[in-house]
């Protein structure tokens, strides 16, 4: 096999790519954060001297801040999922074309050998049911495919860690891979857990202002009720 020391192309550097969007927070968190916060305001404005048993102004906004701030970060996980996705898309396009030009390289110069399937395995390819070699498409198992393939291309004599795409190309490629991959396992399980928190903060802000609503009923109800609700801030004549 004729091998060119001087030519060690690396795969194109995976692009990380940068999406800017305005955060919109979901329609049903803001809302109820917002009217907490203008709630609490108004409470504070027009009837600072109104007192609630089960609650108060200050309680009140500070609940609703930090609805609006368990929302916002549930939605920015949102957006790092999308952005980490079309990351970890393009490495996996670049280690699938790579993965070609390894494997079309190995079968060549071991065309002659009676038992050449056996190096496709040990530089990390996998045997399907229909007898074709692939590298692993399952992102665990790639990674660890990985390592076999870059431990193999380090060992003493590797004839291939100087090809097109060797050994430095193949560390670049293992480097992007990895760091993708976990990024996206931690924010799988960040958004788990915001996505958990955010639902239970929503449901406390929401009961805080269910109980206030009909409280009011009931505390001015010798008055303009739907007047006295609006000065509060619940401009809707149920809740």
């Amino acid at each position: 096999m004729e091998k060119n020391p001087q030519k060690n192309t690396i795969p194109p550097a995976v692009a990380l790519k940068k999406i800017k969007k305005k955060p919109v927070l979901p329609t049903q968190y803001a809302t109820t954060a917002n009217l907490g916060k203008d709630a609490a305001m108004l409470w504070r404005k027009n009837h600072a001297d109104f007192n609630f048993p089960l609650l108060d102004y200050q309680t009140l906004a500070t609940e609703s801040d930090v609805l609006l701030s368990l929302a916002a970060d549930g939605k920015y996980h949102v957006i790092d999922k999308k952005n980490n996705t079309q990351n970890l898309a393009a490495t996996n396009k670049a280690i699938n074309e790579a993965a070609l030009v390894l494997k079309k390289t190995i079968t060549t110069e071991h065309a002659r050998h009676k038992n050449k399937n056996e190096y496709l395995l040990a530089y990390g390819f996998i045997k399907k049911n229909n007898g074709r070699f692939i590298f692993p498409i399952n992102n665990n198992e790639r990674k660890d495919a990985l390592t076999v393939l870059t431990n193999k291309l380090q060992e003493a004599g590797g004839i291939f860690a100087t090809c097109d795409i060797g050994l430095q190309g193949w560390l670049g490629l293992q480097s992007a891979h990895e760091l993708n991959w976990c990024n996206s396992t931690l924010i799988r399980s960040q958004r788990a857990s915001t996505s958990k928190n955010v639902a239970q903060q929503h449901k406390k802000v929401h009961r805080m202002l269910y109980i206030l609503f009909h409280y009011l009923g009931l505390a001015f109800i010798d008055k303009d009720v739907a007047k006295i609700r609006r000065s509060f801030g619940f401009l809707k004549e149920s809740f």
